[in-house]
Parts: structure tokens; C-alpha cells; sequence
């Protein structure tokens, strides 16, 4: 089928929802898409100009950490100081000396752990880093407080449990009534907040913030974590206030109250699986950079 000349409808402009063009490049130009160019790391693409579909003044990009950045410059390959080697920063401009760095770790899967940096000429307060507590590093202790998360699990009263990101794997069998044997780790993560060395729980409260269970624990050699649960009363309480359960009497080995749970920060083994997915996605990230750097030598041998 040939088509008449004067069949050929010209290129529905933007304004009624078109691309404005019938070429890719008039269409990317029309729509405000221009070229990105960056550092031969960085994938080359497109990204909107500035002012494109009335999004302001300031256009995001991809450039070289560099000492002077602009306001809504995303950056990559930062060197953090420990945190990661690859990452995006948005900088947030706050003043002509001074303007924050938000730091968005790319190595971590799904929950990246976000920080902040503050870069500003006096010395006293430039390059001070801080960690944002998000739903990726906190979790709500069976006291309903946020505690710093990873890694932990909850267990529950019928032996059932919920891990997070860092404690994936980590399983909970119930032995009898106020026994859990945690396995899949590797003890108790010693951490001052949870208790140091000999800590690592939190218990369940009443409305008076009274612990409505005594609790014990054993780590075995193979680093699982027997955990043993006791009814617990206040004998010195008013008579609302004694948490007291007909024929059981303070001491006895009771199960975690229905509705509650206890909070365990353990220590995860090297091959856990959340260890191994860091692995894999820094292995993944290095061989793309070794891929990406050897496919430039080899076009500048050959020019």
C-alpha cells in the first residue's frame, strides 16, 4: 500500500498530547529531554533540561564528586568513608556556604540506609555525618519503643516469628510452654542499647510499664539461643496492677502472652542470607565496572 502524500498527517504537537515530532530526536528535544554526558562510569541517557514541563529551575544529573556542587545534583561513585563506595547524594543546597549531602546507599537491597552530611566552611561543622532512623534500621520492641533493628527477630507466644532484612533465616521452634530455641544464628548481638553481652531482649509490658515476664536464656555451641520465659507478678503492686494468673504463681514457666511478643537482637553468621546478597550485588556492581572499563580500552586501542 502506498500512502498519498497529502494523506501524511504532520506530528500531533504536545499541547494536544503528541510527541511535537516524527523524528526520536525532535521528540526527545520537544518533550525537553537532553543529552546527559558524565564520567565514562556513569551510563550516558537522557534527562530533562531545565524548566522542561515547568519543573523549575534546577535540573538533576549525574557528575564527579567535586568540592562546588549545585542544588538537586545527584552524584555516584562517592567514597563515604565506610558506608559505601557506591551511592547517590542529593545535595540540598541551605545557604551560599553551607548545603547537606542526603547519602543513599546502593549496595543494601531493598532498605537502603540513608545518611546525612553537612558540608559548610566552618570546620567545626563540615563533613559531620548522621544516620536517618527509618523503618529499614529501627523496629517496634514488644515495649513499643524504636530500637535500632538489625538484627532482630519477634517471637511470638505459639513458637511463630518474624525476621527482619539482616535476621533473614533466622527460625523459631517452640520446645514446650515458655521455651523457644531460636537457630540460624549465631548468639546474642552485643549491643549496649539491647542490653551488651547478655542482653539482646525486650519484654512485653503491662499499661504500667511492668514486665509481664521473667526471662532466660541459653546460647548453645552452635550459636542458637534457647530462650525461656517465666510468669512474673508484682507483689508489691495495687491488686490491678499484680499481672496474677490463676494457677500460676511467679517463677513458673509460661508461654509469651497471647497477644505480645519479645524482641531478640541476635548475631548473624558471615553466609547469612542477607550477607550473601551484599556479596552478590557488590560482586555484580564490580564486574560491571570491570566489564565497562575494559570495553573502553578497547575502543580507545582501536580508534
Amino acid at each position: 500500500m502506498v500512502l498519498r502524500k497529502d494523506s501524511i498527517k504532520p506530528a500531533l504537537p504536545v499541547t494536544a498530547g503528541g510527541t511535537g515530532a516524527d523524528t526520536v530526536s525532535g521528540a526527545q528535544s520537544a518533550l525537553g529531554l537532553v543529552p546527559q554526558t558524565g564520567p565514562t562510569d556513569i551510563t550516558s541517557g537522557r534527562i530533562l533540561k531545565v524548566g522542561a514541563f515547568g519543573l523549575g529551575t534546577q535540573t538533576l544529573q549525574q557528575q564527579a564528586l567535586s568540592s562546588s556542587l549545585p542544588g538537586g545534583t545527584f552524584l555516584t561513585k562517592a567514597l563515604l568513608g565506610g558506608i559505601d563506595n557506591n551511592a547517590s547524594i542529593l545535595v540540598v543546597p541551605f545557604n551560599a556556604d553551607t548545603q547537606y549531602q542526603i547519602i543513599f546507599p546502593t549496595i543494601v537491597g531493598a532498605k537502603p540506609r540513608i545518611h546525612l552530611r553537612l558540608q559548610s566552611v566552618d570546620p567545626q561543622y563540615n563533613g559531620q555525618l548522621s544516620q536517618v532512623y527509618t523503618d529499614a534500621n529501627t523496629t517496634k520492641a514488644a515495649d513499643g519503643t524504636l530500637k535500632a533493628a538489625s538484627p532482630v527477630i519477634k517471637v511470638f507466644h505459639d513458637g511463630r516469628s518474624e525476621s527482619n532484612d539482616e535476621s533473614e533465616g533466622v527460625t523459631v521452634v517452640r520446645k514446650g510452654i515458655g521455651e523457644y530455641l531460636i537457630q540460624g544464628c549465631i548468639g546474642l548481638n552485643a549491643d549496649a542499647a539491647w542490653g551488651g553481652i547478655n542482653g539482646g531482649f525486650d519484654v512485653p509490658q503491662d499499661r504500667n510499664r511492668q514486665p509481664l515476664i521473667w526471662l532466660d536464656f541459653e546460647v548453645n555451641p552452635d550459636g542458637s539461643v534457647l530462650v525461656k520465659t517465666y510468669h512474673r507478678t508484682h507483689p508489691a503492686a495495687p491488686a490491678f496492677a499484680r499481672n496474677q494468673v490463676d494457677g500460676v504463681a511467679d517463677g513458673d514457666p509460661i508461654d509469651i502472652p497471647a497477644d505480645q511478643f519479645i524482641s531478640v537482637r541476635v548475631e548473624m553468621p558471615e553466609d547469612s542470607i542477607y550477607n550473601q546478597k551484599i556479596m552478590a550485588t557488590k560482586k555484580a556492581m564490580e564486574d560491571a565496572e570491570r566489564a565497562a572499563a575494559e570495553k573502553a580500552h578497547e575502543e580507545s586501542t582501536s580508534a
